[in-house]
C-alpha cells in the first residue's frame, strides 16, 4: 500500500513540474512574438523640417535695386503746411435798416425807448461817480474783438454801433492799437472805460444777442 502512494505522489509531482516548464516555455515564447510588434521609440533618421521641391510665389529679381531706384518718392514735391494763423473774428453782418412806421412800433419798441430814457438819465450820474472814484479804483472795458487788419476792425466797430445802438448809450466804441510780445500789431475793438458792475452787465447784455464779448481790465502806465 505504501508502495503505491509513492509511485501516485511521484507521478503527480513529475506531472506538475512537466506542467510548469510547459507553461514557462509557452510564457517565453509569446514573449518573443510580441516584442517584433511593439513600437520602438527613438531619433529620426530624417530631418522632420525639409524644403518644399516647388515653393510657389512671386520671384521679383532686383527686388533691392528696384527699391532704392523708387523715383517717385523724388519727384513728388511735398511742402510742409505753415502754421495756422490765430483765428480772428468775423465782422458782424448788418441788416438793412427799414424805415419804420408808426404801425411797426410794438410794445418790446415802446419798452426800449422808455429805458433808453431811464438810461440817459442815469448815464450822467455814472459819470460823475467815475470822475469822483479814486485813482486806485480798476475801470473796464468791453472788448469784442482782435484784428491783425485795421479795416476788419473798423468794420466791426461800425456793424456795432449801428445794430447795437440802444446797449451803447452809455458808451462809444474805440478801436485800440498795440503791438504784443512777438512784434505783431492787433487792433482791439473795445468800449470806452467803466466800472466793473457796469461792464458786467453791458457783456451780458451783448451775450444775451449771441456776441461774443469779455471784460478787460485798464492797464495803468
Amino acid at each position: 500500500m505504501n508502495n503505491y502512494l509513492k509511485i501516485f505522489s511521484l507521478f503527480f509531482l513529475s506531472l506538475g513540474i512537466f506542467f510548469a516548464i510547459g507553461l514557462f516555455a509557452l510564457k517565453i515564447i509569446f514573449q518573443e512574438t510580441d516584442s517584433d510588434k511593439l513600437i520602438v521609440l527613438g531619433p529620426d533618421n530624417k530631418s522632420i523640417i525639409s524644403k518644399p521641391l516647388d515653393p510657389g510665389g512671386k520671384k521679383i529679381s532686383n527686388l533691392d535695386i528696384e527699391i532704392l531706384n523708387n523715383k517717385d518718392a523724388l519727384i513728388k514735391n511735398e511742402k510742409i503746411r505753415p502754421k495756422p494763423t490765430k483765428p480772428e473774428l468775423l465782422p458782424l453782418e448788418v441788416a438793412p435798416i427799414e424805415k419804420k412806421t408808426l404801425k411797426s412800433l410794438d410794445k418790446k419798441s415802446l419798452k426800449d425807448k422808455k429805458s433808453s430814457n431811464e438810461k440817459k438819465s442815469t448815464s450822467k450820474q455814472i459819470k460823475k461817480n467815475i470822475q469822483k472814484s479814486n485813482k486806485s479804483v480798476l475801470l473796464y472795458r468791453v472788448q469784442f474783438g482782435s484784428f491783425r487788419d485795421l479795416n476788419k476792425a473798423k468794420l466791426a466797430k461800425k456793424n456795432i454801433e449801428e445794430k447795437y445802438a440802444n446797449l451803447l448809450l452809455e458808451t462809444n466804441m474805440e478801436i485800440f492799437s498795440y503791438t504784443n510780445n512777438e512784434n505783431l500789431l492787433f487792433h482791439r475793438v473795445w468800449t470806452t472805460l467803466m466800472n466793473k458792475d457796469n461792464g458786467l452787465k453791458l457783456c451780458q447784455k451783448f451775450k444775451k444777442e449771441k456776441i461774443v464779448c469779455i471784460l478787460q481790465v485798464n492797464k495803468k502806465n
